[in-house]
């Protein structure tokens, strides 16, 4: 599992590869986005980032949290085509999880 202090600093990776990286909490589904390496809040939760009705059936930050290990998929939404990567990571002792689309 990685530290969040290390998924920001490599971040910038991450904004070369996506269009949006974005922190998701598994548990509550608060949404920040990660811009120019540091997190800012979007004050939405996922359900409202990713235009919703309700929690995903198959949540990639849920899955990723209690596997503890990285989870991948493709989500089809408004004509377009998602990758996601959630991944486990620390941060002030708990684990949070980020999401990228």
């Amino acid at each position: 599992m990685q530290d969040v202090r290390q998924i920001i600093a490599t971040s910038g990776l991450y904004d070369s590869l996506f269009d949006v990286v974005r922190l998701v909490d598994p548990i509550d589904g608060v949404v920040w986005d990660l811009e120019n390496s540091q997190p800012k809040s979007t004050g939405i939760n996922c359900v409202e980032a990713f235009k919703t009705d309700k929690r995903c059936k198959f949540c990639s930050s849920l899955r990723a949290l209690y596997s503890d290990k990285q989870v991948v998929k493709l989500e089809y939404k408004q004509a377009a085509i998602f990758l996601v990567i959630s991944i486990p990571i620390r941060g002030g002792g708990e684990v949070i999880n980020q999401g990228n689309s």
